[in-house]
């Protein structure tokens, strides 16, 4: 892909792609197999190593069952709605988020989960 794109977001990117991944009980051999890609490079791809190219991320995208955006906006590639964000870390252990969307829009608890995994990630790499 991209050599600008930072550690941190290669790393918030394969938490992402492991966490889904997981969410559907997939392993990583036949999420490999159904992109098109061998099994220890979405292995680097998840712990943060690399980045795949736009054509594997778009097939990871359809995969896992998400908008091509979502996953292109971890990487900084693709503009997603903005929501208003109150972020309180009380403790390693913990992490407390409200989100307020004007628009109506729910978060649901697995997206706040997710959010937490890549705020986690964030906290990690620093």
């Amino acid at each position: 892909m991209d050599a600008t794109i930072s550690g941190t977001k290669a790393a918030i990117f394969g938490e992402y792609i492991r966490s889904r991944r997981k969410e559907l009980s997939l392993t990583q051999e036949t999420l490999a197999s159904r992109v098109g890609i061998y099994q220890p490079f979405l292995s680097k791809v998840e712990l943060g190593q690399t980045i795949p190219s736009l054509d594997v991320v778009a097939s990871l995208a359809k995969e896992l069952a998400l908008p091509n955006c979502y996953l292109f906006s971890l990487l900084g590639r693709c503009e997603q709605p903005s929501y208003p964000v109150l972020l309180e870390v009380a403790s390693d252990d913990e992490i407390q988020i409200r989100i307020s969307d004007t628009k109506g829009k729910r978060i649901t608890g697995k997206e706040l989960e997710l959010i937490k995994v890549m705020i986690r990630a964030i906290l990690e790499n620093q």
